[in-house]
């Protein structure tokens, strides 16, 4: 009786957890359709992913992304290296955010902490003005390798779901 407690337990222990790992998911997938949404300044945002794992999760909690090929997108998410230069990405770790040229910003996590960040030279190449209250993670690109912590919670996710 006493091993089937500690099972049960351990099965709701671990119930918890996924349920609050499905939910800082589905909070950093709003947070990126709030920020594409402001990228593009658009109602619907088509959007080629390179990270299978996101892809179940943005067809599951965002309204305005429609997942399209890379050459009607309007955005490209990646964590990896892409073939495509001529359109913006938001990369998906640091290492891509520095590596890939046309990469304007970066949503990521790092040591448990959400990182956006924006750097300035690239949204011009690219002629995106992005409203003041992403003007906290906005830098240039020489400042990449500095350490940058930021709270995410300064900006609002659209709706309430």
């Amino acid at each position: 009786m006493k091993t089937l407690k500690i099972l049960l337990a351990f099965i709701l222990v671990i119930s918890f957890k996924a349920l609050s790992q499905e939910d800082l998911i589905q909070v950093e997938v709003k947070l990126l359709e709030k920020v594409l949404s402001d990228i593009t300044q658009k109602q619907l945002i088509y959007v080629c992913i390179y990270d299978s794992e996101k892809i179940q999760y943005i067809q599951k909690y965002c309204t305005k992304i429609h997942i399209t090929n890379c050459e009607k997108a309007d955005v490209i998410i990646s964590d990896r290296e892409i073939p495509y230069n001529n359109k913006p990405v938001i990369a998906l770790n640091e290492e891509i955010l520095k590596k890939l040229q046309n990469a304007i910003g970066g949503l990521y996590w790092k040591k448990g902490r959400p990182q956006l960040i924006f750097l300035e030279d690239r949204l011009k190449k690219f002629d995106i003005q992005l409203p003041s209250e992403y003007n906290r993670f906005i830098i240039k690109s020489g400042n990449l390798s500095q350490k940058f912590i930021y709270n995410t919670n300064a900006i609002i996710i659209a709706e309430k779901w």
